[in-house]
């Protein structure tokens, strides 16, 4: 499971979602969100190059 700073990151693009949702991962667009951050987290650097990273490198090095 995700750490809890990849759910604020998630926030930061679903401020009209409570967070309470996006924790629980009961919202479709938190859902959404939070497999898109797993699998910019997970993905071979490689990956990245062949699409638009939705997080920024900084953040992915914040997310660990």
């Amino acid at each position: 499971t995700p750490p809890l700073t990849t759910f604020l990151q998630v926030a930061i693009f679903c401020r009209d979602i409570p967070l309470c949702e996006i924790i629980a991962g009961q919202h479709k667009r938190a859902r959404q969100w939070r497999t898109a951050v797993w699998q910019i987290r997970t993905a071979p650097a490689d990956n990245n190059s062949s699409r638009r990273p939705l997080l920024s490198s900084a953040e992915r090095a914040q997310l660990g």
